[in-house]
């Protein structure tokens, strides 16, 4: 009998040594792809300013600083005119992710027209006016919920005239593209553009009253 049992001991040795082997073999080559596949992390960065750049501008200044950069948003369409409309965090601030918001894709006309802030308010008494040209082939650009950007006013000459009767009151020529301001008294008049040849055109009407700033754009649409 002990005999017997010395041998049945032997044998259990004899195989659990190779056991043991094959196993930290494996082990060894299982933790030998890990080690050699491990990528560093980014170690952060400190954010740039991105709000307002197109999505391939601002995530090539963000790879340059060290961050990675996540979308979240309107779906990206085209890099090249889709632009930032907010990013997380601020810029100034150390992190290793900067989260944009983009802006979606928008198509309108080449030529816009005026800003919404035609009207009366309180100031000096005169008229604030400018020649807007309106139409044009539709491009793409890109703002937040599609909001039209105002176009920039033209060159030409705005004339204004008295109502009725249509006396010329002021007229002014301007070379490049800016609002003109015509101090008026009180009165009902019309504003327009004259051509080089021809009567005034596009003639809005308005109001000047004492104490108040008026606002009228002559608005030209084009092909």
């Amino acid at each position: 009998m002990p005999v017997r049992c010395s041998v049945t001991m032997v044998t259990r040795v004899k195989l659990i040594v190779p056991a043991l082997a094959a196993a930290t073999v494996a082990a060894a080559v299982t933790a030998a792809p890990a080690a050699t596949s491990t990528i560093p992390l980014a170690s952060g960065c400190v954010t740039p300013r991105l709000v307002g750049l197109t999505e391939r501008v601002a995530a090539r200044r963000a790879h340059a600083a060290g961050c990675v950069v996540q979308l979240a948003g309107a779906r990206l369409r085209r890099a090249t005119v889709q632009t930032i409309d907010a990013q997380a965090p601020a810029p100034g601030a150390r992190s290793v992710v900067v989260a944009l918001t983009l802006n979606p894709l928008c198509f309108g006309l080449a030529l816009n027209g005026p800003p919404d802030n035609e009207g009366m308010r309180p100031g000096p008494t005169e008229l604030i006016t400018g020649l807007y040209l309106v139409g044009g082939p539709a491009l793409p650009y890109s703002t937040p919920h599609c909001r039209p950007k105002p176009g920039t006013p033209a060159p030409g000459t705005i004339e204004v005239v008295r109502r009725p009767g249509g006396t010329l009151v002021a007229s002014r020529t301007v070379t490049r593209g800016r609002l003109v301001t015509f101090r008026l008294a009180p009165g009902r008049y019309r504003v327009g553009v004259r051509p080089r040849h021809g009567a005034i055109s596009f003639g809005r009407r308005f109001t000047i009253r004492d104490g108040f700033e008026t606002r009228r754009y002559v608005i030209e649409p084009v092909p």
